[in-house]
């Protein structure tokens, strides 16, 4: 955002991070050196408490909102012995009281950790939505928008997006995810191989 001095870099790092993995896994070709770097930048900002907020392991991650998206592409890579995924199984339902306690914009937090509560199965979904869909419910607007957050005043997601549309996306995937019969990532088809030119 242009302008906004504070950038959670533990958030962009593991939404880079999972995209690497989930590029490579469609057969993009990401140079060694690229992803042994992403690799590096995690293990500097993991600890059992989750992805930190900046350049250190202080503080971990309280609303586990960052592994979400880095996990998304752990799983399609079928990387499912990583570090981050073992640490945030567990970390998940131990922070789902914690989901509206994501700053600067809280949407990205309520996202992440719907995705990662998704992936980490069933029993812990239900907790997230046992724990919040009510409560935001209650609190929908005239126009049927919610809003997730702790913005500090930093400005947050009104303050820099104008609206509350994040919020209400990753509260309707919240929703939506419900559905059991909705696909939770599985083994994927391997990426095809290049023809062969014809002599």
């Amino acid at each position: 955002f242009k302008g906004y001095l504070s950038k959670d870099l533990g958030m962009l790092d593991g939404m880079i991070f999972g995209f690497l993995w989930s590029a490579k896994r469609h057969g993009v070709k990401v140079p060694d050196d690229m992803l042994q770097k992403a690799e590096k930048c995690i293990q500097g900002i993991l600890s059992g408490g989750g992805l930190s907020y900046g350049t250190g392991r202080g503080g971990g991650d309280p609303t586990g909102g960052r592994g979400g998206f880095a996990m998304l592409g752990l799983a399609f890579a079928e990387q499912t012995q990583h570090k981050l995924w073992k640490t945030y199984l567990p970390l998940f339902e131990r922070v789902i009281p914690n989901m509206n306690k994501g700053t600067h914009v809280g949407a990205f937090h309520a996202l992440g950790l719907t995705l990662g509560c998704r992936m980490a199965g069933q029993p812990t979904y239900s907790k997230l939505t046992k724990k919040w869909l009510d409560h935001y419910i209650d609190k929908q607007d005239a126009e049927g928008g919610f809003y997730i957050g702790d913005d500090e005043g930093s400005g947050g997601e009104k303050g820099l997006l104008y609206s509350n549309y994040g919020s209400t996306a990753a509260f309707a995937l919240m929703i939506l995810l419900q559905d059991e019969n909705v696909p939770v990532p599985k083994k994927p088809e391997p990426p095809p191989k290049p023809e062969k030119k014809k002599k």
